[in-house]
């Protein structure tokens, strides 16, 4: 066989390799929506003047069985508790039933279309939870202030020379100059993706090449966005973003993979581990980092509140809401 060409591949490993393209909160949205149907069958079938729905969503084929039992299912859900699941859930489940219908062979209209059944009655749905106040309040990461900023300075927990506060420092400005999302954008962040370099006029700036986002996928349909870099200059703030960059890179024990490594507290002046960050560490250091520094006023912290700040600040700049979503 020629070694021109990669390994062959067969009907699973096509599958295999497609799937691990899908996002992991897709398919976790997916396997949601599967549990939920059995139980919402099993309920049914505990009660004998019920008719029972078919055991698996990617059972049904013919549109006016999936109609009949999908738009059923969108009225009847109920959480763990017996309460009504908020819009946004709800809107979710019948995203992931129509994608696992689709993954299996239906080939009928889409749920979502407008005036189809499973729409029409999502719809009525929607309006009445909204009618009864139910998913009125949505829940939204709170945005840094200069304030906040200032007082983790002040109190070291931002701090160029020693570990931690050095990896704070990274962490807080990745997420506030490139306005990456919660944890997992900082979670795929690769130590590649920034390269140093130095202009005609000798201004040293950092450039920054973004990979996989939540609204760029690389993929077709987004083949007509246009790929460019981010540049930060470096200014003479002795805490320039650039700085705060190059320090922390040049203490890292590899040049290439994962961005995030564990600190090492014995070390005098900031040394990393070979060791990365987990996810659900990367999840929590904002928290943290207010918590230290015993900022504590009733707001809502979390990492997507850096994005929040670097959004906010751009929409008051003028920038276009399409420039600022992607």
């Amino acid at each position: 066989m020629s070694e021109r060409f990669g390994h062959q591949y067969d009907d699973d490993a096509v599958r295999d390799f497609i799937r691990c393209a899908i996002p992991k909160n897709t398919l976790k949205h997916d396997e949601w929506a599967k549990k939920m149907w059995l139980d919402w069958r099993s309920s049914r079938k505990s009660d004998p003047e019920s008719e029972s729905p078919p055991e698996c969503i990617y059972g049904m084929k013919k549109k006016d069985e999936v109609d009949k039992w999908v738009t059923r299912f969108i009225l009847e859900v109920r959480n763990a508790n017996g309460e009504e699941y908020n819009p946004t859930s709800l809107k979710c489940l019948a995203a992931a039933i129509q994608r696992i219908l689709r993954s299996n062979g239906y080939d009928g209209p889409g749920l979502m279309t407008n005036g189809s059944p499973v729409c029409v009655a999502l719809n009525a749905k929607l309006k009445h939870l909204k009618s009864n106040g139910i998913g009125l309040e949505v829940k939204r990461a709170d945005t840094i202030n200069e304030v906040d900023e200032r007082k983790l300075w002040d109190k070291k927990i931002l701090d160029m020379e020693t570990s931690k506060g050095l990896l704070n420092c990274v962490f807080f400005y990745n997420g506030k100059v490139l306005a990456l999302r919660g944890r997992s954008e900082h979670y795929n962040l690769k130590i590649e993706q920034f390269i140093f370099k130095v202009d005609s006029n000798g201004t040293k700036f950092v450039e920054f090449w973004p990979m996989i986002r939540k609204n760029d996928q690389g993929i077709i349909k987004h083949s007509k966005i246009r790929k460019e870099s981010i540049k930060q200059f470096d200014t003479n703030n002795d805490n320039s973003y650039y700085k705060i960059l190059d320090k922390y890179i040049s203490c890292l024990p590899v040049s290439n993979g994962p961005f995030y490594h564990r600190p090492i507290k014995e070390k005098a002046g900031p040394c990393y581990s070979l060791q990365i960050l987990g996810i659900n560490t990367i999840g929590g250091l904002l928290k943290n980092m207010f918590d230290d520094a015993e900022i504590n006023d009733g707001r809502r912290i979390t990492n997507h509140g850096l994005r929040a700040t670097s959004t906010t600040t751009l929409f008051e700049a003028g920038f276009s809401q399409r420039t600022i979503s992607l």
